[in-house]
C-alpha cells in the first residue's frame, strides 16, 4: 500500500493545467509547462527544458510571459470532460441515479448496478428541448440583478446612516453634557456644603481666639486692680463677671464634640444606576424590510425530488431566497447557513432550472399583533401630578404660520410624530425632542395613530387617510386610503381603525374597508365630532367640538355618557379637540380657550382633575399625550410654536 501511494505522488499532481509538459505526460507524469519550443511544438517544464536546451541550442523558446506565441491550450479541448479516476478517458454518460457523469470504465466499475444510465447527449439534449439551459441562464441573470439590487440597497442605507449615526453621536454628546451637568451641579452642592462646615469650624476657632485673648486681658486686669480701692475691685468684678457670662454663651453655642472626621460617602443610587446601564440611550432601527413568506425549519429546506415531481412553493423559496432572514439583522444564524447548504447541495441537475422559474419572491408584509388588553387597565382614575415643564421649540425655518399642533403619538422608538395643521405638515421627533425630519401633506392634518412599529395613519380633515412611514428618521409618504366621508380623526385598536367624518363614527380594518358604521351625532345640523379609544377597546370617546360635549360610548357604540363641562371650550378655535387615553386608562381631554387638561373619569360622566392649567404655561391646548417610556404628559398647543413636557410624579 505504501508503495502504491508513494508511486501515485511520484507521478505528479492530479490537477488539469492548462498547458502540460509532452515530456512528462509521456512518463505519465502530470506537471505544468513552463516553455514552449516552436520547432519541437512541444510543452516543457522548467525540468525538461534544460535537456531540451542542451540538445537545441539553436532552437527558440518561449515562456509564459509569451503565450500568444503558444499554440491552442490542449486544456481547452475541454478537459473538464476528462475522468478523474481515468485518465485520458472522456466522460460519456450520465447517472441520474447518483447525479454523477461517468467514463464507460466508471459505469461497468461502479454503476452497472443503475437503472437510469443514459448518453451525455441525449441528457443534453432532453435539457435543451425542456428549456433548462435557457432557464439557467435567465435564473443566473435575475440572481446577477438581485444580488446587485441588494448591494445598492446597502450602499444606500450606509450613505443614508452617516446622516442618522453623526445625529445620533450629537444626542451622545448631549446627553453627556447634561449627564455632566447633573454632576456639577451635584458637586457644587456637595462643595458648598462642605466649605459651609469649615467655614463653621473656623468661625468657632477665631472665637475662642478671641475669648482667649479677652480673658487674659480680664485676669490681667483683675490682678492689678486686687490691692486697689473697694470701687475699683467692685467695677473690675463686674465686669469680669459680664465676660464670663458671654464666654458661657458662646461655649454654649459651640458644638460639645469637636472630634468631627470628614468622610465623602457616594450616594449609592448614583453608583446602582450608572453601574446598571450599557449606553447612555436606547438605539433603535428603523426596520423597513418586509419578511419572507415561508419561516423554514431545516427539515423543509431538504430538496431531493426528481425532476418528474411538481416542484412546491417551498422548495421555490429556500432557492430564490437561501438566507430566509430579515434583512434588518444584517445576519446568517447558524440553523439558517445549514438549512441554506443543504438545499443547495441537494440539488439535482435535471431540475436545477425548473425551480428557478418563478422570479417572484414571495414576501409578507406583518402587521402588529394587538394583545387583548381586557382587565388590564390597572389604575384609570389615578391623578397624573406634573412637578416641572420644559419648553421645546417645533417651529422651522420654512414654516409660513404659527405652529398648530393637533396631534400627537409616539413610535416604539420613542420618538414622536406630530400634525402640525397650520402649516400642513406631519413632524418628526426625536427623543430630545427636535425635529429631525418633516413631511408636508395634501391636507390639514387633525389627527394621528399608530399602526405599528413604524408606521402612523393621518387623518387629512378631508376625503383622505395618509400612512406614513419611518425609514432611517425621515418621515416617507406609504399609501393614502380614500374615503366616500370626511376623515377628522383616526384612532386605532386591536388591529381595526376608527374614524370620525363630521357627524359619524365608522369602524375600518387597516386595509380600508368600511364595517359598520358605530356611532351617529344627531343633535343638529352643524357637528364635528373626533375620537379615541380606551387600550382595552372597551370604551370610546367622542368629543363634539361644536356643542363642547364628551360622549362615551362603549364597544358596540352605545352611549354610556355625556359630559358638559365649562372647561371644555372648543367652539370658538378652529383647531380639534385634544383627547388622549394613557395605557393606564386615565382620559385626558384638551380644554380649548380654558387653557386647561382635564382629566375624567373612565365613564366619562365627570371632571377627576385638572392635570395642567394656564399657571403651567398653557395656552389653547389642542393635542396631549402621556409617554410611558419617559413618564411625561407632552402638550400641543393652537397658534404656538413650542410644545410643552412635563415631568410627572
Amino acid at each position: 500500500m505504501a508503495s502504491n501511494f508513494e508511486a501515485s505522488i511520484s507521478k505528479g499532481s492530479d490537477l488539469i493545467y492548462d498547458y502540460s509538459c509532452d515530456i512528462c505526460e509521456e512518463n505519465e507524469i502530470n506537471k505544468q509547462a513552463d516553455m514552449y519550443c516552436e520547432k519541437c511544438s512541444k510543452c516543457y517544464c522548467s525540468s525538461c527544458v534544460q535537456h531540451h536546451n542542451q540538445l537545441f541550442k539553436k532552437h527558440t523558446v518561449f515562456g509564459r510571459e509569451d503565450l500568444t506565441k503558444w499554440p491552442v491550450t490542449k486544456a481547452t479541448d475541454d478537459p473538464i470532460e476528462l475522468c478523474r479516476e481515468h485518465k485520458g478517458r472522456k466522460m460519456e454518460v450520465f447517472c441520474e441515479d447518483h447525479n454523477e457523469l461517468l467514463c464507460t470504465v466508471c459505469h461497468l466499475q461502479n454503476h452497472k448496478p443503475c437503472h437510469h444510465v443514459i448518453l451525455i447527449a441525449d441528457k443534453v439534449k432532453g435539457l435543451r428541448q425542456k428549456g433548462d439551459f435557457q432557464q439557467l441562464s435567465a435564473n443566473l441573470d435575475l440572481l446577477q440583478e438581485q444580488f446587485v439590487e441588494k448591494k445598492t440597497d446597502f450602499v444606500g442605507y450606509m450613505q443614508s446612516s452617516e446622516k442618522t449615526f453623526k445625529q445620533i453621536l450629537e444626542e451622545i454628546n448631549a446627553s453627556r453634557k447634561n449627564i455632566n451637568n447633573y454632576f456639577d451641579q451635584m458637586e457644587k452642592n456637595t462643595t458648598q456644603e462642605l466649605h459651609l462646615m469649615k467655614t463653621s469650624v473656623q468661625h468657632n476657632v477665631k472665637t475662642c481666639n478671641e475669648f482667649i485673648g479677652n480673658t487674659k486681658s480680664v485676669l490681667e486686669e483683675w490682678v492689678k486692680v486686687k490691692d486697689k480701692s473697694d470701687t475699683s475691685s467692685l467695677l473690675m468684678y463686674n465686669h469680669g463677671l459680664k465676660h464670663c457670662f458671654k464666654a458661657r454663651a458662646a461655649l454654649i453655642e459651640m458644638p460639645t464634640n469637636v472630634d468631627v472626621t470628614f468622610t465623602y460617602m457616594p450616594e449609592p443610587i448614583i453608583e446602582r444606576s450608572l453601574s446598571a446601564l450599557a449606553m447612555l440611550q436606547n438605539i433603535h432601527r428603523d426596520i423597513q424590510e418586509s419578511q419572507t413568506e415561508n419561516e423554514t425549519n431545516p427539515e423543509e429546506t431538504q430538496v431531493s425530488a426528481p425532476s418528474s415531481q411538481p416542484v412546491t412553493e417551498s422548495q421555490l423559496s429556500v432557492i430564490t431566497q437561501p438566507s430566509q432572514v430579515l434583512e434588518s439583522e444584517l445576519c446568517l444564524t447558524g440553523k439558517t447557513d445549514m438549512a441554506r447548504n443543504s438545499a443547495y447541495e441537494n440539488i439535482q441537475i435535471s431540475d436545477f432550472g425548473t425551480r428557478l422559474q418563478d422570479k417572484s419572491i414571495p414576501s409578507q408584509i406583518t402587521r402588529q399583533n394587538y394583545e387583548n388588553m381586557e382587565g388590564k387597565l390597572s389604575k384609570p382614575n389615578q391623578d397624573i401630578t406634573v412637578k416641572s415643564n420644559q419648553q421645546y421649540i417645533v417651529k422651522m425655518t420654512d414654516d409660513s404660520f404659527p405652529c398648530s399642533i393637533t396631534s400627537i403619538c409616539e413610535v416604539a422608538s420613542g420618538k414622536l410624530v406630530i400634525a402640525d395643521m397650520a402649516n400642513k405638515k406631519i413632524k418628526l421627533l426625536d427623543r430630545a425632542y427636535r425635529v429631525v425630519s418633516q413631511l408636508g401633506v395634501n391636507g390639514s392634518p387633525r389627527s394621528i395613530c399608530g399602526v405599528d412599529s413604524n408606521l402612523v395613519a393621518v387623518a387629512l380633515g378631508n376625503h383622505e387617510c395618509l400612512f406614513i412611514k419611518l425609514t432611517n428618521s425621515s418621515l416617507v409618504q406609504d399609501r393614502t386610503l380614500r374615503l366616500e366621508h370626511q376623515c377628522m380623526s383616526i384612532a386605532l385598536q386591536q388591529g381595526y381603525l376608527y374614524i370620525t367624518s363630521q357627524s359619524n363614527l365608522y369602524h375600518y380594518t387597516v386595509e380600508g374597508r368600511r364595517l359598520s358604521k358605530m356611532y351617529e351625532d344627531t343633535s343638529g345640523t352643524s357637528t364635528s365630532i373626533y375620537c379615541t379609544v380606551s387600550p382595552d377597546g372597551d370604551r370610546i370617546y367622542v368629543a363634539n367640538k361644536i356643542k363642547n360635549t364628551l360622549v362615551t360610548l362603549s364597544s358596540d357604540g352605545t352611549v354610556i355618557s355625556t359630559l358638559t363641562d365649562p372647561a371644555l371650550d372648543w367652539r370658538p378655535i378652529s383647531v380639534p379637540p385634544g383627547l388622549h387615553v394613557t395605557e393606564m386608562g386615565q382620559v385626558l381631554v384638551c380644554g380649548g380657550l380654558s387653557h386647561t387638561v382635564l382629566m375624567v373619569d373612565r365613564d366619562g360622566r365627570h371632571r377627576l382633575a385638572e392635570v395642567v392649567t394656564e399657571k403651567d404655561d398653557v395656552r389653547k391646548p389642542t393635542a396631549v399625550f402621556f409617554s410611558s417610556l419617559t413618564d411625561t404628559l407632552i402638550v400641543g398647543m393652537a397658534e404656538s410654536h413650542k410644545i410643552l413636557v412635563f415631568k410627572t410624579t
